[in-house]
């Protein structure tokens, strides 16, 4: 079945699956970041880039985590990134190629907590330093 809706930063039930099936949340979690700090040392080829989140949710001005997201330039304008989430209730981790800051789609690779055995998208769509997160678990 698709997955459903689900609202702020809430996720469904970890699926039935018998247990050698990894198992994780499924459905959307929606939240919105701010940068807190960005640091970059260029857009060479192999120049680092490293910004710091608070992630709130989408209703209201609480901060509810922490994001921390490092890349490296492959080319001027691509970067292979990764990174963590830290939401109350477990982490998620994230990885992929981001060519722009405001608009960027990357994978969901795995996490701890209710987010343990993660695996889906997190899309991101705002501006340099306020997005819209979305992640879709199970996609």
């Amino acid at each position: 079945t698709a997955p459903r809706s689900v609202t702020e930063g809430a996720i469904l039930a970890r699926s039935s699956n018998p247990p050698q099936t990894p198992t994780g949340p499924r459905g959307l979690a929606r939240f919105r970041e701010q940068d807190i700090s960005f640091a970059s040392r260029g857009t060479f080829q192999g120049a680092t880039e490293v910004w710091r989140t608070r992630v709130f949710l989408l209703s209201k001005a609480q901060t509810v985590g922490y994001g921390a997201i490092a890349c490296v330039h492959v080319t001027a304008s691509i970067r292979e990134c990764w990174g963590t989430y830290t939401l109350p209730r477990g982490l998620i981790r994230v990885a992929g190629q981001v060519m722009n800051r405001r608009s960027f789609k990357v994978f969901v690779v795995g996490g701890s907590g209710i987010y343990a055995h993660a695996e889906g998208t997190l899309a991101a769509n705002g501006t340099a330093d306020v997005r819209a997160l979305v992640f879709n678990f199970g996609s």
